[in-house]
């Protein structure tokens, strides 16, 4: 048990952890025309016996083929902490493969919204993109 990353509140299942890929996010669309897929996610914890602190979120690519976290190729992955979804503009100042970080969380009923944004350009050929993680970085405390 430990931090999880949701696409809910209301009956959080947690997305895989640990490169265990049972329930992986899976993002996916037509590249012929392109796209931008936001998603708000949820970071909780699921431990009653221990705290999180100085938490942070961060984007990591093993794969090499396409480099959707540096930006270039038109490819983004970006993320924003936050409720409220993030406006064009906005999402225009935050760079790709960027981390975000959150407040400490002490509880199992606290979860922490933040937003993931994709961008794919048009007219690209089909591919995978593969070994993409958010990697959560914190300090954890025993209560």
């Amino acid at each position: 048990m430990a931090l999880q990353i949701a696409n809910n509140v209301e009956s959080p299942i947690p997305y895989s952890s640990q490169q265990s890929f049972t329930n992986p996010l899976v993002l996916s669309c037509d590249g012929r025309v392109g796209a931008v897929l936001e998603y708000r996610l949820y970071l909780y914890n699921d431990s009653v016996s221990h705290s999180y602190a100085d938490i942070s979120i961060e984007i990591d690519q093993l794969d090499e083929e396409v480099d959707l976290t540096g930006g270039t190729q038109g490819f983004s992955l970006k993320l924003k902490a936050g409720d409220t979804n993030p406006s064009e503009e906005e999402w225009k100042t935050i760079a790709a493969a960027n981390s975000i970080e959150l407040p400490d969380i002490s509880d199992t009923i606290t979860f922490l919204p933040f937003w993931v944004r994709m961008e794919v350009p048009a007219n690209v050929p089909v591919r995978k993109f593969r070994d993409i993680t958010l990697s959560i970085v914190a300090m954890e405390a025993t209560i």
